[in-house]
């Protein structure tokens, strides 16, 4: 017997996201001022309509990335290679504005509340892409406060822009070596370096265009 010869469920109509869950709106009511709360509405809205159309024919044309580590030669090229799907969502959601909205602060206290509910309705349906985008935030929060003038004016406005073509994602580098172990040291020509880090285990949140060593 085929599969199509045995029972077939009946697939369910999927109403918008936002509209149709029954406590997210609510929620938002009550912590939101009416003003805000408007353009929200609208906004998510749009963006519920959005993932039932464009945003899940994108997901379906996501697959696992793979690393190559050679090439026909044999040489060691380690090149990681994403699919059109996986890319398409991540241009998607910064064209969406996040991470753009938290540092627009167009509804100011509310604006982080505001861009995780757009993210809480998209997580079923952007195949983890918010783990780069959230080394992302926050990459752009620690260079907010720490960052250097320059990088503050060259690296952030490229780490929430809204424009996939001019965006950077950013990943991070971990490791649980002892900080006491690890020292970061002028080299004399304006940048540092850190003896003893190639010794240590690393692991990397996401391969970026931005790193970030924790």
């Amino acid at each position: 017997m085929r599969v199509e010869d045995g029972f077939q469920p009946t697939p369910y109509s999927e109403g918008n996201p936002y509209s149709s869950d029954p406590v997210l709106p609510n929620l938002l009511k009550r912590l939101f001022p009416s003003e805000v709360r408007r353009d929200v509405d609208q906004d998510l809205l749009h963006f519920g309509d959005l993932l039932q159309t464009k945003i899940r024919d994108i997901s379906a044309r996501t697959e696992p990335p793979k690393l190559v580590q050679y090439d026909q030669w044999g040489r060691r090229i380690d090149d990681l290679q994403t699919s059109e799907g996986w890319r398409g969502l991540k241009a998607a959601m910064q064209e969406e504005g996040l991470i753009g909205i938290f540092y627009e602060r167009r509804y100011r206290e509310y604006s982080r509340v505001y861009g995780f509910a757009k993210m809480m309705l998209a997580v079923g349906d952007t195949r983890v892409i918010f783990c780069p985008l959230s080394m992302t935030d926050g990459c752009a929060r620690v260079l907010e406060l720490l960052g250097t003038p320059a990088l503050k004016r060259d690296v952030i406005p490229r780490l929430i822009s809204r424009d996939p073509k001019v965006a950077f994602t950013a990943g991070q580098w971990m490791t649980e070596v002892a900080s006491r172990r690890l020292r970061r040291l002028p080299n004399g020509d304006g940048g540092h370096t850190c003896p003893g880090c190639h010794k240590s285990l690393w692991t990397c949140s996401h391969y970026q265009r931005l790193q970030m060593v924790l």
